[in-house]
C-alpha cells in the first residue's frame, strides 16, 4: 500500500537526505545550498549543525572555493568537527606543513570516541605526504581503531599499505594492510580495494 505523503513536511533526517543525494550527484552547488539552508534551522542539535555545516564546506571545496569553506567551517559549533575540517580544508589546498603546525600537538585521546577516527586520518594524510612514516602509522592506527564505515576503513588501510611501502620501507607490514582491504571482501568495488590488489601484487612481484 502506498500511503499519502505531505511533501511540504520535512525535518533534519529527510532534509539531509535529500542534500546527500545531491552531493553523490556531484551537484555541488545544490547540495552546498541544502546543507547551507539545513543548519539554519534553529531546532537543530549542535551536533546536527555540525555535520551540516561539514558537509557544506567539503562541497564548497569540491568547488575549489577555499575561502567559502574557511568562512562555514568557522560556524561550526563543535570544536573537534571544526579542526577536522579545518583540517580537510588544509590537504585539500596541500598545505601539509601547515596542518602540522596548527594540529601536530593535538591529543585525539581527549576528542569524543565518535570524532577520533576522522580527526586522525586527516593529519595522518598530512604525516604520509611529509614522509613522515612513523607518525603517520600511529595516527593512522588510531583512526583504524575508531572508525567503523567501511569505506573510510577501506581509505584508511590504503593509506597504512602505502605510508609502510613508501616512508617505513616495510613490504610485508604493507602487504597485511593492502590485503585487508580485498581478501575478506565479498566483492571488489571501490578504486582503493583495485589499488590495495595492485599494490600487493607490486610487493609480491
Amino acid at each position: 500500500h502506498q500511503f499519502e505523503a505531505d511533501p511540504t513536511v520535512t525535518d533534519y533526517l529527510i532534509a539531509s537526505r535529500d542534500a546527500e543525494k545531491l552531493m553523490r550527484q556531484r551537484k555541488w552547488n545544490e547540495a552546498l545550498a541544502a546543507y547551507l539552508a539545513l543548519a539554519t534551522d534553529q531546532k537543530l542539535t549542535d551536533l546536527q549543525k555540525s555535520e551540516a555545516l561539514q558537509q557544506a564546506a567539503d562541497c564548497a571545496r569540491n568547488l575549489k572555493d577555499y575561502e567559502q569553506a574557511a568562512g562555514i567551517t568557522a560556524q561550526i559549533p563543535l570544536e573537534s568537527v571544526a579542526k577536522t575540517v579545518q583540517m580537510e580544508n588544509l590537504l585539500a589546498q596541500r598545505e601539509f606543513e601547515e596542518l602540522i603546525k596548527q594540529f601536530g600537538g593535538e591529543n585525539f585521546q581527549q576528542w569524543p570516541f565518535w570524532q577520533r577516527g576522522a580527526g586522525a586520518f586527516a593529519r595522518a594524510r598530512a604525516y604520509v605526504n611529509l614522509k613522515a612514516g612513523e607518525k603517520a602509522e600511529a595516527d593512522l592506527n588510531t583512526a583504524l581503531e575508531f572508525t567503523s564505515d567501511s569505506r573510510l576503513r577501506t581509505s584508511i588501510l590504503f593509506t597504512t599499505g602505502t605510508n609502510r611501502e613508501l616512508n617505513l620501507n616495510a613490504d610485508e607490514a604493507a602487504l597485511a594492510a593492502y590485503r585487508q582491504n580485498f581478501e575478506s571482501a565479498g566483492r571488489i568495488g571501490a578504486a582503493e580495494q583495485f589499488q590495495s590488489v595492485q599494490g600487493a601484487a607490486r610487493i609480491l612481484t
